[in-house]
């Protein structure tokens, strides 16, 4: 079982920052999810959203700025910005989920693709990283420039396979092998990850992970039911 730090540990620092991860590598993580961007001279950049707004004072759409721009930016706890080839380097050993955002997917996994060539690191790649992209097209493109990748489904995909398999009819939900499917551990207070739905997941030759328990109880519910990996914004049981 996996436990997955969610754009690092942010207790004490800015999500995505080499801090977070660095406080996420010291409590025991193996594996780092982080949410990666492109800017306008085709460098990586991790940011969940457009712009630093919620941690600067700067708005700018981060796909108009250069890197050498963004390196200029610091954050209100006085972090920077913090770039792929950085966050490779620093976690080369561990693993990663690598949320390819959607605004600029396409220019995204250009600017990844021209990363592992540079680098002849495909296989590596492939080996290290799990993916989530937002829509087919993005999919597709992932699949041609590196067919091994190991994809997270996407957002209808999760709630269309998680529905039918509460209700009993798995078939309905077109599970995909392969593919890892975010399920929540309830939902208005209902407990909705159980081993009987995760079973199901499973028969089918797909992976489960528990998607951002709210407290410790939520996360041994998601043991309970033999997840196999959990998204975390606390610390690994």
């Amino acid at each position: 079982m996996i436990w997955i730090s969610h754009r690092g540990l942010k207790t004490h620092t800015t999500e995505n920052t080499k801090d977070a991860f660095q406080a996420a590598r010291g409590a025991g993580f193996q594996c780092f999810e982080t949410d990666l961007r492109v800017t306008a001279d085709d460098h990586l950049v991790l940011s969940h959203d457009t712009h630093f707004g919620r941690m600067s004072d700067d708005h700018r759409d981060l796909a108009t700025l250069e890197r050498h721009t963004l390196e200029k930016v610091v954050f209100h706890d006085g972090s920077r910005p913090y770039f792929f080839d950085e966050f490779i380097e620093d976690l080369a050993a561990y693993s990663w989920v690598l949320d390819i955002k959607p605004e600029y997917g396409l220019k995204t996994l250009g600017a990844l693709e021209k990363w592992m060539t540079k680098r002849k690191a495909r296989a590596w790649m492939a080996s290290h990283a799990k993916f989530l992209t937002w829509n087919p097209r993005d999919e597709a493109r992932l699949k041609d420039i590196l067919p091994e990748a190991k994809l997270y489904a996407r957002e209808m995909e999760c709630w269309r396979a998680g529905f039918a398999g509460l209700v009993r009819l798995p078939l309905l939900g077109k599970i995909s092998p392969q593919k890892t499917y975010a399920v929540p551990p309830s939902l208005g207070g209902v407990s909705v990850l159980t081993r009987g739905l995760v079973r199901e997941f499973h028969k089918r030759g797909a992976l489960v992970v528990a998607f951002l328990p709210k407290n410790r109880s939520e996360e041994v519910l998601s043991l309970e039911a033999g997840v196999d990996e959990v998204l975390t914004d606390g610390m690994p049981l």
